[in-house]
């Protein structure tokens, strides 16, 4: 028996080590910084909402000292698909000292974009996409975007972006205050998107804790349409085309 004793003691050892890596493997990275963004425009209304001065940004996830973020794509090897989101996206350079280049080195980006997983529009918040241990995973997706017209593209990529350098959603500012029609608001992102009443808490009702956000900016190319049937006024807010000029002031300020 104790010619088996040292056999069984490095299988056993080696069973739990490998039970470790697998449920490591399987977890899942934090959820409650990706920004869920799958909001089609053509299923909600439209109305005008009043100016603002500034968009919210979130400070600490700001990618300090960077002038360049690197952005690998991780399953397209469409060229022109991949030129055509860095064009959008560099964008936001326009009015800030900040520029996303493409790179074919995974070890080299910043931000990795996928088109194929079904996770809908979404994002890390700015360097978190560096911070969370991600490896090779994604850190923005884009869902069969290239699917959609140029105005849908060109909005998403925007607003995607906009997360990936620090933005949040605007309808989270301090100080929005849209006299929500709460029960519906459950009621119609549940039946539109499948979205729990946990995401819809994460996304639209939760305030974001930041003193960067001033006034509230419906334009803001960082919030979701809000139908009239969805606030108690029936005040509607319509989808954004482009940034606002608050959005670019807002960049501007904070990668200069």
């Amino acid at each position: 028996m104790k010619k088996l004793d040292f056999p069984i003691i490095i299988i056993i050892t080696l069973l739990a080590f490998v039970c470790y890596f697998v449920c490591i493997a399987s977890t899942n990275p934090p959820q409650k910084q990706h920004r869920a963004c799958g909001v089609s425009p053509k299923r909600l209304s439209y109305g005008v909402m009043q100016p603002a001065t500034e968009a919210v940004f979130n400070p600490p996830y700001k990618w300090a000292g960077r002038k360049i973020l690197y952005v690998f794509f991780t399953d397209t090897y469409d060229y022109q698909l991949m030129q055509k989101t860095l064009g959008v996206a560099n964008t936001w350079g326009n009015y800030a000292k900040l520029n996303f280049v493409l790179t074919a080195d995974i070890f080299q980006s910043d931000i990795r974009v996928s088109y194929r997983e079904p996770n809908g529009y979404l994002s890390y918040i700015g360097n978190e996409a560096a911070s969370l241990g991600l490896g090779g995973k994604a850190t923005l997706w884009l869902q069969d975007l290239d699917k959609e017209d140029d105005a849908e593209f060109t909005r998403v990529v925007l607003h995607e972006f906009g997360h990936a350098i620090g933005l949040e959603h605007e309808l989270q500012s301090v100080n929005a205050n849209i006299k929500w029609d709460t029960t519906a608001v459950y009621k119609y992102y549940d039946t539109a998107y499948g979205w729990s009443s946990q995401k819809v808490n994460d996304n639209i009702f939760t305030t974001i804790n930041t003193a960067e956000a001033t006034r509230f900016d419906p334009k803001s190319i960082m919030i979701y349409a809000v139908p009239a049937f969805l606030t108690k006024d029936k005040i509607a807010i319509p989808w954004p085309d482009g940034l606002s000029d608050t959005d670019k002031k807002t960049i501007q300020k904070y990668y200069r």
